[in-house]
Order: structure tokens, then C-alpha cells, then sequence
């Protein structure tokens, strides 16, 4: 059975749900949140006090923030058990809440905690409101360009259910590759209500992927991989090789999902969290169903990481599609990378996304999309 959460609700029960799925694995964990109320994120803190009780019933500490980067140095510090040992726990979960220009001021110790590592039994999700139409906010946001910056992978949910599906494997993706990890959560996800299943049963402990780095099997270890100033080879390991292992888990796990035509389709759209429900509310628009995309030589891929994008799964798709169309908010950084990628596979596929063929405007890079503006589009 679901329950009807907001997107801010789901959050919390993450929390929650994080630490029983990891009780169901063996594991003994406890989670430090750290955070600074602002809207679309802004009732997290008073969300998380309701839990009452069972804040200490599941090792959860909420530490809120005077601000926001004192918040991220809160959560940074609960990793530093990695190295110096912990008490009674195998491990300690961080979570950081806000909104994107919190995200801002706080990108120097965000970069030295990305560069410290997460704990191999704790992990790191970074949870951040994104305001598009500067509903509540002085200017319009997109947080992925500062996670970018500091080599934080980002996940999108589109919806509640989203928020707790991804936010598992955030917490999962952050203990296997030694990053940190971002999520961004846009008001629509975050202020609306949805069914929202809340179960360990549907959690299994994820599996992790082989990967060979450098000639050597992957593996998270935190005497050689946490600490910002004593790490051999830091930077190669925060800007390589974590970021591969990042996108090993995500291909493993097939997080970015294709549906609609096999391959020979006339047309790919790219597309990610809450976009995806706008080009699936287009097309019903112009009488196309999602049973019928294969009819109409449509296939679309829904990204659960835009950043970094999967390059093995950017290819399967332009060998697949006639033409490629990138449907994002704001400025193009889906279709940069997605550009880059195909360039330098050498492959001849057009894309489009804020320019046409002829180089006139496009998918806007202002405002916020609707299913309307996306038909428009198609």
C-alpha cells in the first residue's frame, strides 16, 4: 500500500527507510542531517522533528545549520570516522538540505568535503532545492552547474517515488564511489503530492559493479581514499576516477531508462527528473500515449544522472535514433556533455536542444517547462 507524501515528506522517510534497509543488509549505521531552511526545501527541519521519537529509534541526528556551509562542515565531519574510527556503528550517513544559492555560498567546503570522500559505510547525499521561476527565491536556480564545479554527481528525481528510489542508490552510489552526491529537487517534486510505496522489501541491499581503474580492481577504501591532504594523487581521484566508478554503478544498475522505439527510431529525446513527465504530458497532447512512442519511431531516454552522463549509454542511443533532441530547463548542460560525448566518438548524429538546424531558438533556456511548451517544441 502508499502513502500520500509531499516531495519534502519523501525525503524524510528516506532517511528512515536508508537506515532499515541497511539494518536488513547487516549493517549498523546512524545519519547526521545538517541543513538551512529555504523553500523549495524549506519545511525539511520542521518535517524531521515530527518524526519525534524515532529520530533516536533510528540513529538519526538532526543538527540544523546556522547557515548553509556551516551545515555542509557538520555532515563533512561525519565522515572523518572513516579514518578515525567509530563507536557502536559501522558507519555514519551525511545529509545536507537547502536550496540552490545555499548550495552557492557553500562551494568552498563543499569542494573540500568532495575532495575528503565518503565514508565506505556511510556515503554522503547532498539534497538541494532548485527554484526555476524564482517562485520563492531573488533568482532563478539550477544547482547542477555548481555540483558540476566541485565534481559532484547529481541524480534527479521527477517525482516523490523518485525521491525515494534514487535517494537509496544516492546513498549507495556515494559509498561506492567515494563521492559525495547531489540530488536535485525541483519545487514541483518537492511542494507536490504523490503515492509513494515506503518499504525496505523493494531496497534490497544494491549490488556494485567490477570496475577496473588503472589496471586495478575498484575498491573504496578509506585508509587510502578519505582525507583531503593525505590522499596519493587526490585530484585524479576526484575528477577520474570516482567519477568513473559513479558512472559504472549507474550503468550497472540501469538507472537511466530507455522506452518507447527500439532502435531505427526516427527521433531520441534526452530528458531527465520531472522534464520527462512534461515530454510524456506533450505527446499525450498531440494523441500519442507512451504505449504508442514505438508507433511513432520515438525513443526517449530518462537520465537519472545528468551529470556525469554515461557515455556508454549516450552511444547506445545515437546508434540508435535518426536525430536527437535534448529537452532540459535553463542553460544546456545535459547537451554539452551529450555533444561532447558524440564528438568525440565521431558520430554524425544531429542534435538539437536550444538551437534548431537553422540555429534559431529552440527548447527556451528561461523559465520552466510545462507539457504545453514541450508540445510546442515537438
Amino acid at each position: 500500500m502508499g502513502t500520500i507524501l509531499s516531495g519534502v515528506d519523501a525525503l524524510v522517510q528516506l532517511l528512515v527507510l536508508r537506515q532499515q534497509v541497511d539494518e536488513r543488509a547487516g549493517l549498523t549505521t546512524a545519519t547526521m542531517v545538517s541543513g538551512y531552511p529555504g523553500s523549495p526545501l524549506g519545511a525539511v527541519d520542521l518535517a524531521i522533528e515530527r518524526l519525534g521519537d524515532r529520530l533516536a529509534e533510528h540513529r538519526i541526528v538532526h543538527r540544523p545549520g546556522l547557515n548553509e556551509e556551516l551545515a555542509v562542515a557538520t555532515v563533512w565531519g561525519s565522515q572523518m570516522g572513516a579514518v578515525v574510527g567509530y563507536r557502536d556503528v559501522d558507519g555514519v550517513v551525511g545529509a545536507w538540505y537547502g536550496k540552490t544559492p545555499g548550495l552557492d555560498r557553500s562551494g568552498d567546503a563543499l569542494k573540500h568535503a568532495n575532495a575528503m570522500g565518503a565514508g565506505p559505510n556511510g556515503g554522503v547525499v547532498v539534497f538541494c532545492g532548485d527554484d526555476p521561476t524564482a517562485k520563492s527565491s531573488t533568482l532563478t536556480c539550477d544547482s547542477q552547474h555548481a555540483f558540476e564545479d566541485a565534481c559532484v554527481p547529481v541524480l534527479v528525481p521527477g517525482d516523490q517515488q523518485d525521491v525515494i528510489d534514487l535517494g537509496i542508490h544516492a546513498f549507495a552510489l556515494s559509498r561506492y564511489s567515494g563521492a559525495w552526491v547531489g540530488m536535485k529537487v525541483v519545487t514541483t517534486v518537492a511542494d507536490g503530492i504523490g503515492t509513494v510505496v515506503v518499504d525496505p522489501d523493494r531496497h534490497p541491499a544494491p549490488e556494485v559493479p567490477d570496475l577496473v581503474v588503472d589496471g586495478q580492481p575498484w575498491r573504496h577504501e578509506p585508509q587510502s581514499r578519505v582525507g583531503p591532504h593525505t590522499v596519493p594523487d587526490q585530484e585524479r581521484l576526484v575528477v577520474d576516477h570516482r567519477l568513473r566508478a559513479v558512472r559504472a554503478y549507474v550503468r550497472h544498475h540501469g538507472l537511466d531508462r530507455v522506452v518507447g522505439a527500439p532502435a531505427g527510431a526516427r527521433l531520441g529525446i534526452v530528458c531527465a527528473g520531472k522534464t520527462y513527465f512534461d515530454v510524456v504530458g506533450a505527446f499525450a497532447d498531440l494523441g500519442v500515449s507512451v504505449d504508442g512512442l514505438a508507433a511513432a519511431g520515438v525513443r526517449v531516454l530518462r537520465l537519472a544522472m545528468t551529470y556525469p552522463l554515461v557515455e556508454e549509454t549516450v552511444r547506445d542511443l545515437a546508434g540508435a535514433v535518426d536525430e536527437i533532441l535534448v529537452v532540459e530547463e535553463k542553460r544546456p548542460f545535459v547537451e554539452a556533455q551529450l555533444r561532447s560525448i558524440l564528438h568525440e566518438a565521431r558520430s554524425t548524429v544531429p542534435v538539437l536542444g536550444k538551437r534548431d538546424h537553422d540555429g534559431d531558438p529552440l527548447v527556451s533556456p528561461v523559465g520552466e517547462l510545462d507539457a504545453p511548451a514541450v508540445a510546442a517544441v515537438l
